[in-house]
């Protein structure tokens, strides 16, 4: 009964989407460094933001 449960498409699909979640989550610490989401919030954000 554990091997069906486990080998579920449905269990096997959502076990790859939390992986997938888990390494954003994980791999964010390297690439939302303050001096990066500075930058980009400037470049995308309105220019009366800026002023803030």
């Amino acid at each position: 009964m554990a091997l069906e449960t486990i080998t579920n498409p449905y269990n096997i699909i959502v076990m790859v989407y939390m992986l997938i979640i888990l390494t954003v989550w994980w791999s964010a610490r390297i690439w939302q460094t303050p001096e990066l989401v500075q930058n980009r919030a400037r470049f995308f954000s309105p220019k009366w933001t800026i002023l803030f």
